[in-house]
């Protein structure tokens, strides 16, 4: 039975950590381009895969993208790297927050 839970925590792992890199993966694609308008949709999913804790983590994505796109002067052919890397800092961490709050309901609902 102890082998059993081992390899089913494992598993929850595992999903967890995809999800992870799903939500960071789509985020970092959606916004890799200097023309965001090219993956508006990409966007929109990636956003919609980040909830519910997006919704909290929205100012911050925001305010720090808006900041990442000024120091480095992306709109006007500068760099566009440190806007993705903000934008993909910000989706890892509502994905993060997301597994966080999951696992805190399955403890309190004592499951596995």
């Amino acid at each position: 039975m102890n082998r059993v839970r081992t390899l089913a925590v494992q598993r929850i792992h595992a999903l967890e950590a995809a999800y992870v890199a799903l939500a960071g993966g789509l985020m970092a694609v959606a916004t890799a381009g200097g023309d965001m308008a090219d993956h508006v949709r990409l966007f929109q999913i990636a956003l919609l895969v980040c909830l519910p804790a997006m919704v909290p983590c929205l100012p911050l994505l925001y305010l720090a993208g808006a900041a990442a796109w000024n120091l480095a002067d992306a709109d006007h052919g500068g760099p566009v790297w440190p806007v993705m890397l903000t934008y993909t800092a910000v989706g890892v961490l509502a994905a993060l927050l997301n597994v966080m709050a999951l696992r805190w309901w399955r403890t309190r609902h004592h499951l596995s």
